[in-house]
């Protein structure tokens, strides 16, 4: 009976599944997936694309669907299926519209993930491939960014006044202005010693993060290491060997934990860590 009741089951879902796609045409599908989109459905619009795709290879809005498949898989957290959506759609449909926007998307989804290398270099195939395109704004916009995040900083300067000259106060304006600013900051900035750091931090536990602007780690460092030799010194005085010797370990595996970490932080400050940061922080991008 069971058995007779799942193969019923299965019968009316085929009969159903293909009125469904006699009763549908690439419009409604697509547009079923844009839905899903703007209702943060990724999942459900995701899934719309690739039937659209499957049913409609040659469909209209193939192209757009591809696009859209590549969003929602970004906006979903997978940027590896964004990439690759996107990738396809360029490499198919690299003179539609949706091929040539799939090309930004492409290097801004590299920035976004971490490769502003490789970003950057998606950028200047834009630039390669299409003459004067309908995105030669935001790729300049987004090559200053990329130019500043693999550490270019005279370059990135420089896209940013051929942007004030080419385009005024367009829409990115304000971005790269702010971005300019985190530029020149940056320049000035003073590099920390790792002489003075390491040095400081012998002296004083949790020293080598205040030189370097982390407070709250360095009075952690100094308030566990000063209580741990405190209460070291304590069982010292009571006569108490093992809480000597176990406060006395801990306090100095802290104490050289401090050391190391001084000169960490001083490293990442030097490094421009928090630069890159912002920087990224205030990218902007189309996507």
């Amino acid at each position: 009976m069971k058995k007779a009741f799942g193969i019923i089951i299965a019968v009316f879902s085929i009969f159903f599944f293909f009125v469904s796609i006699a009763t549908s045409n690439d419009e409604t599908v697509y547009h079923l997936a844009v839905k899903f989109y703007e209702q943060r459905d990724y999942f459900s619009a995701i899934t719309e694309t690739m039937r659209y795709q499957f049913l409609y290879p040659k469909g209209k809005y193939h192209a757009e669907s591809m696009l859209l498949e590549g969003k929602a898989y970004w906006k979903g957290k997978n940027p590896s299926l964004a990439l690759n959506a996107m990738t396809k759609c360029f490499e198919m449909y690299s003179n539609k519209d949706a091929g040539e926007k799939a090309l930004v998307y492409s290097g801004e989804i590299r920035f976004l993930a971490g490769s502003p290398y490789f970003a950057h270099r998606t950028f200047l195939t834009y630039d390669y491939l299409y003459k004067k395109g309908r995105f030669e704004e935001d790729v300049l916009a987004n090559k200053c960014y990329s130019s500043a995040m693999i550490g270019e900083l005279e370059e990135s300067k420089a896209l940013i006044a051929r942007y004030r000259q080419t385009y005024g106060e367009g829409k990115y304006y304000s971005s790269l202005k702010d971005l300019e600013k985190l530029i020149d900051n940056e320049r000035v900035r003073e590099k920390k010693s790792y002489a003075l750091a390491v040095g400081g931090s012998l002296i004083i536990p949790g020293f080598g993060h205040f030189y370097a602007g982390e407070w709250t780690t360095g009075l952690f460092a100094l308030a566990t290491t000063g209580t741990c030799f405190f209460l070291a010194w304590d069982g010292y005085r009571d006569e108490d060997l093992l809480r000597t010797l176990l406060f006395g370990v801990v306090g100095l595996s802290f104490y050289q934990h401090s050391l190391f970490s001084a000169a960490h932080n001083v490293h990442r400050y030097n490094s421009g860590d928090n630069f890159y940061r912002r920087v990224m922080l205030s990218f902007t991008g189309t996507l």
